[in-house]
């Protein structure tokens, strides 16, 4: 949902919404998985698993530019990066997404290409444009063989997956019915939920 050209700050968060989920990959959740949610983000202090400290402050500006600050809350006040960092370390095995390793190496590969294009030592003195510019040139790339382009894809499958099973994003922007409900049969999806992507589903 990142065109070319199209800055990605200014995207529709309203139409991003009614389309996420469409082959951007999912979060399975789980109670395990929404324990582990809740617990980041009740969390005053940030332990990292997977990620050194250099991966997670981009990563974590990365997540900000995919789901921004604006009358709602972004990626960083919901502290998707925390959770994304403690998904992959207890969650994720080698069969699912893509390899640790690959996701490890693409991602300090993408840091490296950075540096070297903005010609910038320290992460910290490049602008959020020039990371926008990078994630776009990534997302845009169709070599699903790179590391690169594999590594930043995924963490942008994981960001909206975790933007999806946020109770907040659930119950304030999405389509959210307590459980038990009340069933009907042969009625519109769209008039049901209108049009909104269901919450808790997390596809």
């Amino acid at each position: 949902w990142i065109k070319k050209n199209e800055p990605i700050n200014y995207m529709d968060r309203r139409k991003a919404l009614k389309n996420i989920g469409k082959g951007l990959g999912t979060i399975t959740m789980t109670p395990s998985v929404l324990n582990l949610l809740q617990s980041c983000q009740n969390s005053s202090s940030i332990n990292l698993g997977f990620f050194n400290k250099e991966q997670f402050s981009v990563v974590s500006k990365l997540m900000e530019i995919i789901i921004p600050e604006t009358e709602t809350p972004g990626a960083i006040s919901l502290k998707l990066p925390e959770f994304i960092d403690a998904y992959i370390y207890n969650v994720i095995d080698e069969d699912n997404i893509s390899s640790k390793e690959v996701l490890n190496e693409g991602l300090n590969n993408f840091i490296d290409l950075v540096k070297l294009e903005t010609k910038k030592e320290q992460i910290n003195k490049i602008s959020v444009k020039q990371w926008e510019d990078q994630l776009r040139k990534v997302l845009i790339s169709e070599d699903n063989n790179d590391k690169i382009t594999r590594a930043i894809k995924d963490i942008r499958k994981l960001t909206v997956g975790a933007y999806k099973i946020n109770e907040f994003v659930g119950e304030n922007l999405m389509s959210y019915k307590p459980v038990p409900g009340i069933q009907k049969g042969c009625f519109d999806l769209n008039e049901a939920s209108g049009g909104k992507v269901w919450s808790g589903t997390g596809q």
